[in-house]
């Protein structure tokens, strides 16, 4: 590990985003001057930095220990993984803003659409630099070389300031404000969990769903009612919540055949918890505030948070034949930033929901 000895700047980013971080590390390699055989800036993309003989954990642990400068990559790839979240929180408790000699600098940057609100929250205090923006990435060089006292050294490469400006605004058009991540398999887990987007829940939320199994399941189904009652003890609040109707057997098939052969029994078990969540609401004297009707398909599994408000948000997870991988796509969409969008989803939905003809109550 002699050789990390003098890592200047280490780059945290999600392998998916390493064009990009490897533009950045290009950036500053010769904006920098940086003497290749003395001096390193760590990117796990590129394996000139990595002896590949050496454990990975060692290597990335090392180098963050070593450097001056952390720049963490935040990307609908990245804000969610747990390595990159790992090696912004090393930056953060090794000595960051101390006077001590070994004390680092941790630079957030954003690209691909996302943007500060977007980030998790531990994360959102900081100052973060877009990269879709040539002047700010011009600044962030002489951000990084004053911290490394190299700010006599400096020659901004344009060439790479526009490349990288051009990278990060990929895909960003007529969507530029879904914020897409990819979250775990459990999305309990995930920062688009049921008890997140009810903490977020100032008056109302509408929930609707093929099984909504992750409510109803044995691991959740007492904590979720616990919470409900207590965000739904509040005045003029109200939660909505849409399921499929068991007894459409033709449609209870289809989704079977889409998602997994457990869907039905899924379904039977989510619509006993749910029937029995609202028999123990009205007896609480919460009759009206917990309000959940059954339909004959859901196709979109989807939330929205106080959808009338100008700052409502909605999640969308969609269904696909079978998962790749751990991971699953999860959107995020604001309705001040979006409105039409946002607007085309809760009118479709708060229609089918009040259309008598189209659903049931949970109860009959």
């Amino acid at each position: 590990m002699a050789r990390f000895s003098k890592v200047l700047i280490f780059i945290s980013h999600s392998s998916e985003d390493s064009s990009l971080a490897c533009l950045i590390q290009k950036l500053f390699e010769k904006s920098l001057k940086v003497n290749p055989k003395k001096e390193i800036i760590f990117c796990s993309s590129d394996l000139k930095s990595l002896r590949m003989d050496d454990v990975q954990y060692e290597r990335i642990t090392y180098a963050l220990r070593a450097a001056k400068v952390i720049l963490a990559l935040m990307t609908p790839n990245s804000i969610y993984r747990p390595w990159v979240l790992f090696e912004a929180g090393g930056a953060h408790f090794s000595g960051l803003g101390s006077a001590k000699k070994n004390s680092k600098s941790l630079f957030l940057s954003y690209a691909n659409g996302i943007d500060p609100q977007s980030l998790p929250a531990p994360l959102q205090p900081r100052q973060a630099r877009n990269l879709g923006d040539e002047n700010i990435v011009r600044e962030l060089c002489k951000e990084i070389a004053q911290k490394l006292q190299k700010s006599r050294h400096l020659r901004i490469e344009e060439e790479l300031v526009k490349k990288i400006s051009t990278e990060a605004t990929k895909g960003i058009g007529n969507w530029e404000f879904v914020q897409q991540a990819l979250v775990g398999e459990k999305i309990a887990a995930s920062p688009f969990g049921f008890e997140n987007l009810l903490s977020e829940m100032r008056r109302n939320m509408f929930v609707a769903g093929q099984s909504l199994f992750h409510l109803t399941n044995d691991e959740n189904r007492e904590r979720y009612k616990e919470l409900l009652y207590e965000k739904l003890s509040r005045k003029d609040s109200k939660v909505q919540i849409l399921i499929c109707n068991p007894d459409f057997k033709y449609a209870v098939k289809t989704w079977q055949a889409v998602t997994a052969k457990e869907y039905k029994e899924d379904l039977k078990h989510s619509v006993s918890v749910l029937k029995k969540w609202m028999k123990d609401f009205k007896n609480m004297k919460l009759k009206g505030r917990l309000d959940i009707r059954k339909t004959i398909i859901v196709p979109l599994t989807i939330t929205f948070i106080d959808p009338e408000d100008k700052l409502g948000k909605l999640v969308f997870n969609p269904v696909v034949y079978q998962a790749i991988g751990d991971w699953r796509p999860c959107y995020l969409i604001s309705k001040k930033q979006h409105p039409r969008v946002f607007d085309y989803y809760w009118t479709v939905y708060k229609n089918v929901f009040n259309d008598k003809k189209k659903t049931k109550d949970i109860l009959n």
